[in-house]
């Protein structure tokens, strides 16, 4: 029932044909601005994402954040953990995380790692096989 009040609460169609729930250790919610100013409350990001990291600190993936996407946010449900749902087609996405950061920078952290782990040897959340 708690979920479907979210799912409300968010936009998301309670009438999707599969839920998919994947848990990650830490989720960051990502503002990247520009390197060439410097960084202000009134300052508007030029992207918003969510990046998922294992126990290990390695990124398994990222999504860019949509202003009508889920927010992170303690749930009842998972009195340990925090949640981000969101919507992806007719699947609705539970990713559950043990911790969150916010953090702000002038590059795509990302991107960076894409140097070191590239994204065909990421781990990924589950797969939606259609």
């Amino acid at each position: 029932m708690f979920l479907l009040a979210i799912l409300l609460a968010t936009r998301i169609d309670p009438t999707a044909l599969l839920v998919i729930e994947d848990h990650v250790h830490v989720a960051e919610m990502n503002d990247v601005y520009r390197s060439d100013i410097s960084v202000t409350k009134e300052t508007l990001p030029l992207f918003r994402q969510l990046i998922f990291y294992d126990i290990e600190g390695n990124i398994i993936d990222w999504r860019m954040w949509r202003q009508n996407g889920s927010q992170p946010q303690s749930e009842k449900m998972y009195p340990q953990r925090r949640v981000a749902i969101w919507q992806e087609g007719n699947v609705i996405r539970v990713v559950t995380f043990d911790s969150f950061i916010h953090t702000k920078s002038n590059f795509d952290p990302e991107i960076e790692q894409r140097k070191t782990l590239p994204e065909s040897r990421r781990k990924k959340l589950t797969s939606i096989r259609r």
